[in-house]
């Protein structure tokens, strides 16, 4: 005899992998009693340390047998609406040579694999059998249903299969290649009905069982635990699959509203942008659903499994019990069979009547030490079949759960993947191509996944001193040349009209961002240039040059004696470019052109200094700094456009204006910054008066 940790075969073609006869208790034969005491004498040897747990001195199960290949599929309905229910087709590839054939399938339905799991229990007692799923009567023909029981009858008929206490088994055999299954178990459970009431017989006065060794109170108790966590498990499981479905709907609902909105008289670009988050919302939905799925099919099948596990683990604790009982009742038996002999050897000298009852004591003898031996396997493999319980445990959730990030973790991909997209489509029907843009191309890749950390490189600096300075630097440049305007308190050689310009372009700038969003950097930029702007103005009419020409322009304009009537102009600009807006913003045509006009306004701020240069032959007045910060932001600014994919407007206005800047020094290489005649200082100013002289000299 000996556990299946001992003289395991797999390819024996016995009725089950164990070593151990089936030999039921109550027909035993006469070397039965030999073979208990040789197998007690073994396990004596074995554990010469009697407060040693038995456990301990176990080596590893078996490992699973590889002999079978199965699948459940092809669910079909049948039979009429009173008696319908589920087929499944199992096909089965085996090299065991005790099957007829190597590939074979068959039909079954739910209530065979019910019958399989009960007869392998009883078949195996101290096996762990792989349990069947749960039976459940509502919503039993809806697919998603449907597709999980075949999902988890698959991986339990697989499991029993290669269980190496259990590929030999015939009932298994039965089941898997038997053509008239329903007449063949009808044959089955009369032949069991026969033995019945002699198994009755023996357990109706089993002996209360009082549990003596530690290590199977300790696992009950684990069990208990482990039973409360993965109900806890899959009520936190259930919850996320409600979250899941909530959010589906919610994704459906926005696709629609999408929908609907791209589909209103609405300008046709803002309506393509509508339409494809529609499209960016349906497939969100899409991927929401098909995780819900795989987490049915994943980690949520394997909790579930394991919950009906423990139930096998406490059947095969059970199965222990009842070999006990057996053994009680033996023992019984052979006591009062003893005490029989007694009475008859004292009360009759009969040589046959004493040779009768000497042949009865000796068979109860063997019947009871059948039962010890049988009850010590049944524990011994009992432990065993926990350790296979153990670590399968921890490999199949190792493998759900891998499994169940691998696919959260690649639909996530998916999901940003198209968030990309629609933000690539968008910016190139903006014209533009931001850095940040650049950087995620660069350094997200979506065949490889890392945890979300923060991540800073050059590129990213680069990107934000970029818009930075690309905000600040033009404002800057004037702060110079106001400074130099309040310590001369003359504004000679600074032409005014480059506020004009600066002013009326950057308002402007304002209202083509509202129809046509482009970097916001440059928007700050806008602002901040009309406040330095102002300032700047109001310094030009305070400080105003001494000999100024009377001007000639209609309406005197941008050559008015008082800041107020600057803002009034200012003030109402912005308000007619307003209205403007509220009632041609939705045309193209109309943005397009404010920003050309924008653009291309501003691209002509050197030409006032230019002409102003060109009539007073000298860059009197006007600074240095100034002229370089013009050449320095111009250029920053046109390779900026080009970088960034700017729109035409930006691109075109640019190169026009820095090569305006290099003309202007072009002058000043040619005309020098000596002050004209008419900028002579009167004679009351002596401290300007010599000053100039100096410079003069």
């Amino acid at each position: 005899m000996g556990g299946w940790g001992d003289t395991w075969n797999p390819g024996s073609s016995n009725g089950n992998a164990y070593g151990y006869s089936e030999t039921p208790v109550g027909a035993a034969k006469s070397t039965i009693a030999t073979e208990g005491q040789i197998e007690a004498k073994e396990q004596d040897e074995e554990d010469p340390e009697d407060n040693i747990p038995l456990a301990h001195s176990l080596s590893k199960p078996p490992q699973s047998v590889q002999m079978y290949t199965i699948t459940v599929g092809d669910p079909q309905k049948v039979g009429d609406p009173i008696s319908a229910h589920i087929i499944y087709t199992v096909q089965t590839t085996t090299t065991n040579p005790t099957y007829k054939k190597q590939m074979f399938s068959v039909l079954r339905r739910y209530s065979d694999f019910v019958w399989l799991y009960d007869a392998l229990c009883a078949n195996n007692p101290g096996v762990i059998v792989p349990p069947i799923p749960e039976k459940n009567s509502l919503g039993r023909f809806q697919d998603a249903f449907v597709e999980a029981r075949r999902l988890a009858l698959n991986k339990c008929i697989q499991k029993m299969a290669n269980h190496p206490g259990l590929c030999n088994d015939k009932d298994l055999q039965l089941f898997l290649e038997s053509d008239n299954f329903a007449l063949d178990i009808k044959h089955r459970k009369a032949e069991e009905n026969t033995g019945l009431l002699s198994i009755l017989s023996t357990s109706i006065a089993s002996s209360k069982f009082y549990e003596t060794d530690d290590w199977f109170d300790t696992k009950k108790a684990y069990l208990d635990s482990l039973e409360g966590q993965l109900k806890g498990l899959v009520r936190s499981m259930e919850a996320v699959a409600k979250q899941r479905a909530e959010q589906s709907q919610a994704l459906s609902e926005l696709a629609d509203a999408l929908e609907i909105l791209s589909g209103a008289d609405i300008s046709k670009q803002l309506s393509n942008t509508f339409s494809q988050l529609a499209i960016v919302q349906k497939r969100a939905r899409k991927l929401q659903d098909e995780q819900a799925q795989q987490d049915v099919v994943t980690f949520a099948g394997t909790v579930e499994e394991y919950g009906r596990m423990i139930n096998s683990v406490r059947v095969a604790f059970a199965s222990r019990i009842k070999c006990f009982g057996q053994w009680q009742n033996t023992e019984n038996e052979f006591r009062r069979v003893k005490a029989n002999h007694e009475k008859a050897r004292k009360a009759s000298k009969n040589p046959e009547r004493l040779h009768y009852h000497i042949q009865e004591v000796a068979d109860a003898e063997r019947k009871a030490m059948h039962s010890k031996s049988e009850f010590e396997r049944v524990t011994k493999l009992v432990k065993i079949e926990w350790q296979r319980f153990d670590m399968e445990r921890v490999e199949d959730f190792k493998r759900s759960l891998e499994a169940f990030l691998e696919g959260m973790i690649g639909r996530q991909k998916e999901l940003i993947g198209a968030w990309e997209e629609y933000q690539s489509l968008l910016l190139q029907r903006s014209g533009t191509n931001s850095f940040f843009q650049m950087y995620l191309q660069k350094n997200i890749t979506l065949n490889s996944y890392q945890p979300c950390r923060p991540h800073f490189d050059n590129m990213t600096w680069v990107s934000t001193l970029a818009s930075i300075g690309m905000a600040v630097g033009p404002p800057l440049v004037y702060a110079d040349q106001t400074y130099s305007i309040v310590k001369k308190k003359d504004a000679t050689g600074f032409s005014r009209d480059v506020t004009a310009i600066l002013l009326i372009a950057n308002i402007t700038r304002c209202m083509f961002w509202i129809g046509k969003r482009f970097e916001f950097a440059l928007l700050v930029q806008s602002i901040l240039m009309i406040g330095a702007q102002l300032i700047l103005l109001y310094i030009c009419i305070l400080y105003r040059p001494r000999h100024e020409p009377v001007s000639n322009r209609p309406f005197n304009f941008w050559h008015w004696q008082h800041y107020s009537t600057y803002v009034e102009f200012l003030a109402g600009l912005i308000v007619c470019q307003a209205i403007l807006v509220l009632i041609f913003g939705r045309q193209d045509w109309f943005i397009d052109s404010l920003g050309f006009f924008s653009l291309g306004l501003e691209s002509t701020l050197p030409l006032p200094q230019l002409l102003s240069n060109f009539r007073q032959k000298s860059l009197y007045g006007f600074r240095t700094s100034t002229l370089l910060g013009w050449i320095g932001g111009d250029g920053f600014k046109t390779a900026y456009f080009f970088f960034q994919g700017s729109p035409l407007q930006f691109r075109a206005c640019a190169v026009f204006q820095l090569s305006v800047d290099v003309a202007i020094v072009g002058q000043r290489i040619v005309y020098g910054d000596k002050p004209p005649p008419e900028a002579l200082p009167a004679d009351e100013d002596v401290e300007q008066a010599l000053r100039l002289d100096s410079d003069l000299e």
